[in-house]
């Protein structure tokens, strides 16, 4: 079967978790148990910031880790520019209404299976 990008859905996710794993490298958990059901390894998460558009591109982060079961993925990443270095700085408890909210779209896996 394969699968493309016009397959992809979008949702606002809560920050559980983001720590630093190695120099320049951090790892989000991210509450989503939606995408959980689905997910597998191979596919990519679209990340960027639903409260702006600054910057306006978001970035594919490829899964790491999830639990179907608590409904939370994993995404790795290093941090290098605008987009990644301000979701280094998310907190879990900054997380609120007006806070720290993330829109992520799973983009199934671009390839036959």
């Amino acid at each position: 079967m394969t699968n493309f990008a016009d397959c992809a859905h979008s949702k606002i996710a809560k920050v559980l978790a983001n720590d630093w794993i190695a120099k320049d490298t951090m790892r989000v958990r991210l509450e989503t148990p939606e995408m959980t059901e689905d997910a597998v390894p191979g596919m990519f998460f679209m990340l960027r910031n639903s409260g702006g558009n600054d910057p306006l591109i978001g970035r594919a982060l490829a899964l790491y880790d999830l639990s179907h079961e608590e409904g939370w993925v994993d995404l790795v990443y290093l941090v290098k520019g605008k987009l990644t270095t301000s979701i280094s700085r998310l907190v879990q408890v900054h997380y609120s209404a007006s806070g720290d909210r993330w829109a992520m779209a799973l983009l199934p896996r671009l390839a036959n299976i």
